[in-house]
């Protein structure tokens, strides 16, 4: 089997209109290693045995805190993806379907605890690919 390189990069941007940013984005080349990255443009990346996973978090501008909210999801998806949890998955799509909507869903539940926790992050939200 031939190795697979690819280029990789990711950047994001305030826009026009708001003062801070509230995306976030990791990158895991190998899942079969615990290893992220943040992707540099003259980054080349070797595509894993176990495949990667691109993470984007892009916080709910207009609410609070978004940028809580896409930090909260981006470090649970890390937390969450090991090899060991991938090993156990990885050969049944069902099983890989539920365990990333249970791992959206653990991320969603930190994101509400933390709202309730720190007023000052009430209402923040994100969406996750």
């Amino acid at each position: 089997m031939s190795e697979l390189r690819f280029k990789l990069a990711a950047g994001t941007n305030v826009g026009l209109i708001r003062g801070n940013n509230e995306d976030n984005f990791i990158v895991c080349p190998d899942l079969s290693k615990p290893e992220w990255i943040i992707p540099q443009s003259d980054d080349y990346i070797e595509l894993g045995a176990h495949g990667a996973l691109l993470v984007v978090a892009d916080g709910m501008g207009g609410m609070n805190a978004g940028e809580v909210a896409s930090a909260i999801a981006v470090e649970t998806i890390q937390e969450m993806f090991t090899p060991d949890q991938i090993d156990a998955v990885r050969d049944d799509s069902k099983a890989i379907q539920k365990f990333m909507a249970d791992v959206v869903k653990v991320a969603d539940l930190r994101i509400l605890q933390r709202s309730q926790d720190d007023s000052s992050t009430r209402g923040m939200g994100t969406t996750v690919v």
